[in-house]
């Protein structure tokens, strides 16, 4: 069961990769984009970014194992990470209390390390700082979503999906 979630994570990395690209691709050969070197510095956070978010991955498969609904919560959690990671706009706009949930995700210091390579914005924190922010992060989501997967299915085989040990 754990590989279904690697696989349909790294799926979905193919997809968004591909779908860039064709998007750069675009850019360059239609609208006079030019690709400098923000383009090679952002494509480690990409991948840091991406084992992050295969932990969340994980986190989200053990919710929905467990409530067994899946599409208002997937849905859901796409929308609160891409608000709160300041992909439309930056985190420093958010309320005050909402703040510091951000600084707590991973996607926070990806989105700007991307937003500071590709666009050249100042960023939230110093990009050294941002970087052990981001592999720090990744790490611990990668663990814990494993972990709380693991837990979780195993559960579910001991107890079944009714929370009792089923005959």
């Amino acid at each position: 069961p754990e590989t279904v979630v690697l696989g349909r994570a790294l799926s979905g990395l193919a997809i968004a990769g591909a779908a860039s690209a064709v998007l750069i691709g675009m850019g360059l050969a239609f609208f006079g984009a030019s690709v400098g070197s923000g383009l090679l510095l952002a494509l480690p956070v990409l991948a840091v970014a991406a084992v992050s978010m295969i932990g969340v991955g994980y986190l989200v498969a053990s919710a929905v194992l467990l409530i067994r609904e899946p599409n208002f919560f997937v849905d859901a959690t796409n929308f609160l990470f891409a608000v709160i990671s300041g992909v439309a706009f930056p985190v420093l706009v958010l309320p005050a209390i909402i703040q510091p949930i951000a600084y707590l995700l991973p996607t926070t210091y990806a989105v700007d390390l991307l937003r500071v390579y590709a666009l050249g914005t100042r960023p939230l924190l110093d990009p050294a700082i941002e970087w052990v922010a981001l592999l720090l992060l990744a790490g611990l989501t990668i663990w814990l979503g494993r972990a709380a997967f693991r837990r979780t299915e195993r559960r579910m085989r001991l107890f079944g999906q009714h929370g009792y040990v089923a005959v």
